[in-house]
């Protein structure tokens, strides 16, 4: 969950893929985990990001766009960056290695989607 794994994994929107598509995709290819993308919803039938950044780092000029989204597999393949780890609720708040803002948005999103 979080910046790291992505910004480190460089992925990017193939040409005709919508942004749900790459989301699925890349989450698929960097940690083997199918994904539903679940919200958030605003009742127009279109789910939305949670959030949208853009930055540089080594890889380049980055957009980094996140959804809400609920696993369909759960066996981490880590084929690309081996860096995938699974934490229950609890770890990721008791974990150093997890940054601040990273859990902040997942106690946020716990208890919208609950």
């Amino acid at each position: 969950f979080g910046k790291r794994e992505l910004t480190e994994g460089g992925g990017k929107q193939e040409y005709e893929e919508t942004v749900l598509e790459t989301a699925i995709r890349e989450t698929f290819e960097e940690t083997g985990v199918e994904i539903e993308v679940i919200g958030p919803n605003f009742g127009n039938g279109k789910t939305h990001p949670i959030a949208v950044e853009r930055y540089i780092n080594k890889v380049g000029d980055m957009i980094d766009i996140q959804f809400v989204a609920i696993p369909l597999t759960t066996t981490l393949s880590n084929e690309e960056n081996n860096k995938s780890i699974w934490m229950s609720f609890n770890e990721i708040n008791i974990n150093d290695e997890v940054e601040d803002d990273i859990k902040n948005k997942v106690k946020k999103l716990y208890e919208m989607y609950k």
